[in-house]
């Protein structure tokens, strides 16, 4: 400190302007710190970014490209709603049977039916499988 200001100090003050610059050189290097951080943050947001818009671009290409047909687009909605049908079937619920299976009418009530003479619906599932393949 004495070399920075030019004049010797006293011991009390020698140590006090030592505390302060040590304090001060901390805070710059705290601040430097958090603003690097926010800028990895903000450069790893937007490469998250950037991937999310190269991935809802490509892949309904990729996806005509490989099928034709579109067949992610429709066949994976498909399979979510039959894999919540036949959870619907195991559970007996009437109200997911209505709105999972169509034409259900009548459904819940049959499935209560044989419930009640002794069926059990167990591991009931949809399974997706290429046909081509």
């Amino acid at each position: 400190m004495e070399l920075l200001s030019g004049e010797r100090m006293a011991p009390k003050v020698q140590t006090e302007e030592l505390d302060a610059a040590t304090r001060t050189v901390l805070d710059y290097s705290e601040r430097q710190l958090e603003k690097t951080e926010k800028a990895l943050a903000k450069k790893a947001v937007l490469w998250i970014l950037c991937a999310c818009f190269l991935l809802v671009l490509a892949f309904p290409t990729l996806n005509g490209v490989i099928r034709g047909d579109g067949f992610t687009w429709q066949c994976i909605p498909a399979y979510l709603c039959a894999q919540k049908a036949a959870r619907a079937i195991e559970t007996g619920e009437e109200e997911a049977i209505c709105t999972y299976i169509g034409n259900s009418e009548g459904m819940a009530s049959t499935l209560a039916a044989l419930r009640d003479d002794g069926m059990e619906i167990r591991n009931a599932k949809a399974i997706l499988e290429d046909s081509a393949g």
